[in-house]
Formats: structure tokens, sequence, C-alpha cells
């Protein structure tokens, strides 16, 4: 070491033993002022988890059949939604399919009940729990086919399945709703029609009353979606009847064939009682 130079070295100052405990307990104390801060905060997220079922990715292909609040609405989801949204997809062009995906991710869903139609009860876990119990032990939702709808006015097209599904139905009374023609969004050109998407818009209504294209359920099924359109529109019910009926005589069931007909003599006595009333 050269003459005249003192090693400096960086030592710790001395703490008194006072000090030194003021220290350690300020720090103890920060550190359970934290952990407490992070308990609170974990009991908050936890007791929201426990009230709406936010489901894990898992959820979204585990099951057949559940519904599920998500992005405000309730909807149906599972196996077999994915099955028949895929079968359908080749009728459906590439552009609008990967419009819907944009708006709506991966997972496809049937809509039960909008977001502006939906209360905190129906979003609680325990309630959603009901309506997938519901869902699985009534009849499974009937696919009628690809239904397709155009705006005229920009020549835009959305595309989607037509749906039958009493569960959904018995959902939606079960929480004051009226009857819903439910349908199955697979594509859209630029934005999705919010119009009317009944049995009657299916895409195969040129070729239905010349040969026979539904299977007994599908065609017992449209009978019962004419059911509910007649309540969301009467004139366009008329042509779900007209379809069901053909197909039933098409396949020579002579009580599907009575069912429609008297459905459709049930439908028009309720009609025309509602006009007697308008007109009175």
């Amino acid at each position: 070491m050269p003459k005249g130079k003192k090693n400096f070295r960086r030592q710790s100052i001395p703490t008194t033993s006072h000090e030194a405990d003021v220290k350690t307990g300020a720090t103890d104390q920060s550190t359970k002022s934290t952990k407490r801060k992070h308990k609170h905060k974990h009991k908050h997220k936890t007791a929201q988890l426990s009230k709406e079922a936010v489901p894990g990715k898992s959820e979204y292909i585990d099951k057949e059949l559940y519904v599920l609040h998500r992005h405000g609405y309730i909807c149906l989801m599972g196996h077999w939604i994915e099955r028949v949204a895929r079968e359908a997809l080749i009728h459906v062009p590439q552009h609008a399919i990967e419009k819907r995906k944009r708006r709506d991710g991966n997972p496809f869903h049937l809509t039960i009940c909008k977001a502006m139609e939906t209360t905190s009860q129906m979003r609680q876990r325990t309630a959603l729990e009901g309506m997938t119990a519901l869902a699985n032990r009534s009849r499974p939702p009937i696919n009628l086919g690809l239904g397709m709808v155009k705006d005229n006015a920009t020549s835009t097209r959305s595309w989607y399945c037509s749906i039958s599904w009493d569960g959904g139905q018995q959902i939606r009374s079960e929480y004051g709703l009226p009857p819903k023609d439910f349908h199955l969004t697979l594509g859209f050109d630029v934005k999705d029609h919010h119009v009317h998407k009944g049995p009657s818009t299916l895409v195969i209504h040129s070729s239905i009353t010349t040969s026979l294209i539904l299977t007994k359920e599908q065609i017992e099924g449209l009978r019962e979606a004419a059911i509910i359109e007649a309540q969301t529109s009467a004139e366009r019910s008329h042509i779900s009847f007209g379809l069901a009926l053909a197909q039933a005589e098409l396949a020579e069931d002579e009580v599907l064939i009575s069912k429609v007909k008297l459905s459709i003599e049930s439908v028009e006595t309720a009609q025309g009682r509602s006009k007697q009333l308008i007109e009175i």
C-alpha cells in the first residue's frame, strides 16, 4: 500500500440495539399491513367469484351443455354447440367466420338472454348452475338447419343455425321473459344483423316442400319453433308451419301431420282472438 494513503473500507454503521428493534418492528408492521391488504383483496375477489360464475378455460370444452354469464349476456355453450356450428361452417364464407371470431372469440354460443334482459339474480352462480341442470335434463336443442338474413340496403348478410330448444324457453319463462327465436351465429359480412332470425329464415325453404330434407325430430322441432315464432312474427310463422306440414306429409307420418295441423289451428284461433281484442 502506498505510503500516506489509508485503506478506507466501506463499513456498515453500527446501530444501537434500540434502533435495530425499532427498524425491525417497523418492517414487521409494514409486512403485516401488506399481507392484510393482500388477504383482504383476495377475500373480496373470492367473494365476487363465488357470486358470479367465472369459468376457467377448460370449462369451454369439457361439458356437453352448460349455461354461462359471458360479456353481459347469458348463453348456452359446450360440445353440442361446437359440433353444430363446425358442421355448418362449410356453408359460410371465411371472411364472415373471421368477423364473428373477432367479436365473440373462438367458442360458439347460443344467446339465451340478452344483456338488457339479465338481472343480478340470474347472474349468480347458483342460478347459472340451476339453468345448466335444466339444460341437461330437458330434451337437447334441435338444429333446424342453416339460416341467413340479408340487409337489402347494404347487401350484407348474417349466417346462423336456427335452433328449437324447449329448455331455453323454460329458462326464459322462469325469469318472466317472453319466448325467443333461438339461433347460433356462424358469421356475418360487416356486422351482425339484429333482426328476426326464426325458422322462416332457413335457406332450405326453396326445396323443403318438394323433397324430404328434415328428420322427424327436426320436423317436430320446426313445429314447436313455429309456435314460438307466431308470438314474434305471425306472418312468418305461417311460412314455418307450411314447411313443417310439407315435410310431415313427405315423411308420411300421420301423427306429425295431425300435430302440425292442430298447432296451426290453435295459433290461428289465438291470433283471431287477439285481433278481436285489438278492434274492441
